[in-house]
């Protein structure tokens, strides 16, 4: 009887306890940082660890306990959901635009460097404008948007970091939408801090 109780008394209290949170600084920045505050209010006894890395292998380690991730095909090995789709525009703030005119070879393009060689915007970038080579490069999607926010250029990038203020220059339409999944390691279902913040997060990414 105590023993049932204090099970009873222990699944009503609040959610307490570390959740680890690995995701990219671009997602970090463009969908979790508005939702983080009232997340945390509503969970309070949550401490939340956050790491930005481009690679899954730090849930395959344990390292971390639930991942939000841009992928067309998550790891087999993790269980979760796929909460939005993502699309891309090329984009360019309107003052660049009215000094720089309305003619792509006219534009600096900005792109991600080598170390993103297969990155949507690049491939799609060789296709329809094979003869352009980028003036500024960074290595990595966050980096390229703030260049694009700094009025340096024009530059395809996923819709959460596209300010409402800047024009839109060209949403392709065959280039497949990515997909935003929330994932966590099978074991971590029963653990209630996890589940918790799995919870919410699904939540208020999906209706963000």
């Amino acid at each position: 009887m105590l023993e049932a109780r204090a099970q009873v008394a222990d699944s009503e209290a609040p959610p307490s306890g570390l959740v680890r949170l690995s995701t990219t600084d671009a997602v970090l920045e463009g969908l979790l940082l508005p939702l983080l505050a009232d997340l945390l209010q509503r969970h309070p006894r949550i401490q939340l660890e956050l790491s930005t890395d481009n690679a899954f292998l730090n849930l395959s380690r344990h390292d971390a306990d639930l991942a939000l991730r841009l992928t067309a095909s998550p790891p087999a090995h993790l269980v979760g959901r796929c909460l939005r789709a993502v699309h891309y525009r090329l984009c360019a703030t309107p003052g660049y635009l009215a000094t720089a005119g309305d003619q792509p070879a006219h534009w600096r393009w900005i792109a991600p460097d080598d170390l993103l060689p297969d990155h949507p915007s690049v491939l799609w970038r060789r296709k329809h404008y094979p003869g352009i080579q980028p003036e500024v490069r960074c290595d990595t999607i966050l980096g390229v948007a703030r260049l694009v926010r700094a009025g340096l250029g024009v530059a395809l990038l996923p819709d959460y970091l596209i300010d409402p203020a800047w024009s839109v220059l060209a949403a392709p339409r065959d280039l497949p939408a990515a997909d935003l999944w929330l994932l966590m390691r099978p074991g971590c279902r029963a653990i209630r801090p996890v589940q918790a913040l799995y919870q919410a997060l699904g939540e208020a990414l999906a209706s963000a």
